[in-house]
């Protein structure tokens, strides 16, 4: 998980969402704006209006990977806040992301927010058959991938499990989001999630190895930089870049080779 690059839609595009988001908007309450948002989403989404965000999704995806797993193929348009309890957000660019089908399946409607009275933790729930009342409105605990570098939240424990790790210290609210981001939510430290990222960081560091060697022989080094530019799991080699002074076979490695930071 690492921060998407930026990109915007063009404005047929974006004034196609605000139109339909005016037409949720209108709506006299928040149980009517829902049912709006629901029927206009079934009518709208697969036009051609989202035929071209997801495209502009995709492209910032990086090597078109999930924006929150970095595992797996991106395919399908996730709302950051769910529709179930948003509706103001239904059509709204910013609240749009990637990612693949596990992870859609693994976050669903799931959603969490630090009260904005309390400042507890709340989780937004609503049972079948529940009546249809505003959520509590406070702050993600959910981290934004478009909006926020989850590596200000997130390290790899890159040489052992691959797991990540709070950058906090325990019980603090960047701790919480964290936790409930890679661990609870959506379960990024699965043993198959750790492996690929272990594997990611061998085959990283394996490049830039081979790169320094090649270009210190005169040999040719293209195919070692397309690889580090190419592969899954670019989060990996961010982290390997920000965290370098932590591992000395990194530190050596970059010393070495200072221009693979701006890879």
């Amino acid at each position: 998980m690492r921060a998407v690059r930026p990109a915007t839609p063009d404005d047929q595009a974006l004034a196609s969402l605000l139109g339909y988001q005016e037409d949720v908007d209108r709506e006299a309450d928040y149980a009517s704006m829902i049912r709006k948002a629901g029927e206009l989403w079934e009518l709208r989404s697969n036009n051609a209006v989202f035929v071209r965000i997801r495209d502009v999704l995709f492209q910032m995806c990086i090597e078109g990977q999930c924006m929150y797993c970095e595992r797996s193929v991106a395919n399908q348009l996730e709302h950051f806040r769910p529709k179930a309890f948003y509706p103001e957000g239904v059509f709204s660019w910013p609240n749009y992301l990637f990612i693949c089908n596990p992870c859609n399946i693994q976050k669903s409607n799931r959603f969490a927010v630090f009260s904005s009275d309390s400042g507890n933790r709340v989780d937004i729930t609503r049972k079948r058959g529940e009546a249809i009342r505003e959520p509590e409105r406070g702050t993600p605990l959910l981290i934004n991938p478009r909006e926020e570098d989850p590596l200000d939240f997130l390290m790899i424990d890159l040489r052992g499990t691959g797991e990540f790790i709070p950058r906090a210290p325990a019980g603090t609210r960047d701790w919480i989001r964290a936790e409930y981001t890679a661990t609870e939510l959506l379960d990024l430290n699965s043993a198959a999630h750790r492996t690929a990222r272990r594997n990611a960081y061998h085959n990283f560091t394996f490049a830039l190895r081979e790169y320094v060697r090649a270009r210190d022989e005169g040999r040719g080094i293209d195919t070692y930089v397309e690889v580090v530019k190419t592969s899954c799991h670019r989060g990996v080699w961010e982290a390997m870049k920000r965290d370098r002074g932590l591992i000395p076979e990194l530190l050596t490695l970059f010393d070495a080779a200072p221009e693979a930071l701006d890879w």
